[in-house]
């Protein structure tokens, strides 16, 4: 799927430089879930997670007998001192179909210290008779970053 002239202008309009950027499982890596949010009001939530207080309103901790893994005892949460370095952005959706993928195309931060987020989301084909939370979890660095906007397939869903 191509990206609309809006979401690539906003993208690489200005100067924008590309980002580091990495994919996280937080349910894998750091044991967490993404909390329930209002969908009728806000069909894909994104939240821009640059604090302990912010982890802590988005995101729960899972049973602690989930906690020990192949690298013995996960985090539950990273310190704060980690977001001295990095940022979380979170995109999540709720769904009845299976098989569905979303990936992050690019991230680039422009003029003004806004950094924009393209991620394509493909929803999947086969109907399931429960819904269940569809989530897209990106570490960016903390370093002049101001403002954060998620782009998915060609429109923005929102602006942290």
């Amino acid at each position: 799927m191509a990206w609309s002239g809006g979401a690539v202008a906003q993208a690489e309009g200005g100067g924008a430089e590309a980002l580091k950027w990495r994919v996280v499982d937080v349910s894998e890596e750091f044991r967490c879930f993404v909390k329930n949010w209002d969908v009728a009001e806000e069909p894909v939530m994104v939240r821009w997670i640059r604090s302990v207080d912010d982890w802590n309103a988005t995101l729960g901790a899972a049973a602690r007998g989930l906690g020990v893994g192949k690298g013995g005892e996960r985090p539950w949460i990273p310190e704060e001192a980690w977001f001295a370095g990095h940022s979380l952005v979170v995109v999540a959706w709720v769904t009845d179909l299976d098989g569905g993928q979303a990936v992050v195309e690019r991230a680039d931060l422009g003029g003004g210290g806004e950094a924009t987020v393209l991620v394509r989301r493909r929803d999947g084909v086969e109907k399931q008779s429960f819904t269940r939370k569809e989530v897209l979890s990106v570490v960016l660095p903390a370093a002049g970053i101001e403002a954060v906007k998620v782009w998915v397939n060609g429109e923005p869903v929102g602006k942290r």
